[in-house]
């Protein structure tokens, strides 16, 4: 399994997350992978995002294997 697909599958996991949110987030991204550099500052890579998904966003690697 390579590093996107952990990261995505972790992703996917995270309470308050799911798959349409993901999907839009990654496609927004352009990865899951440059999702999770910019996860601590979402607003700066996804203006709309609010504090509820930054919380989420913050709780990501907690679903890491």
């Amino acid at each position: 399994m390579n590093d996107e697909a952990v990261l995505l599958l972790a992703l996917l996991r995270t309470p308050g997350i799911g798959l349409i949110t993901a999907n839009r987030l990654c496609r927004a991204a352009g990865s899951a992978a440059r999702l999770w550099e910019e996860r601590a500052n979402i607003s700066r890579l996804l203006p709309q995002a609010t504090d509820r998904l930054q919380q989420c966003l913050t709780n990501w690697d907690k679903q890491l294997p």
